[in-house]
């Protein structure tokens, strides 16, 4: 399994509503393409977050993504050291 971080910018800053949303939308598809969800963060301004995820590999975490037209700032493949 691969680690994806994927980061998103938000403009205007996230609401709660606005996030329940994008993961109600998302986690469907991810769970197709056998893309699991460990971590959000937020920031404190709210207009950066980041999710962490567990894939086969980082192109079903894009596909999950397009499929939705959830865009995202960066996404990233990263191993622990």
């Amino acid at each position: 399994m691969t680690t994806v971080v994927v980061q998103y910018a938000h403009d205007p800053p996230l609401t709660d509503e606005a996030l329940a949303a994008m993961v109600a939308t998302l986690t469907p598809c991810l769970e197709v393409y056998e893309v699991a969800t460990r971590q959000r963060y937020v920031s404190l301004d709210r207009r950066t977050s980041i999710a962490i995820y567990e894939a086969p590999d980082a192109s079903r975490v894009t596909t999950a993504h397009g499929i939705n037209r959830i865009g995202y700032a960066k996404l990233w493949p990263v191993t622990a050291v």
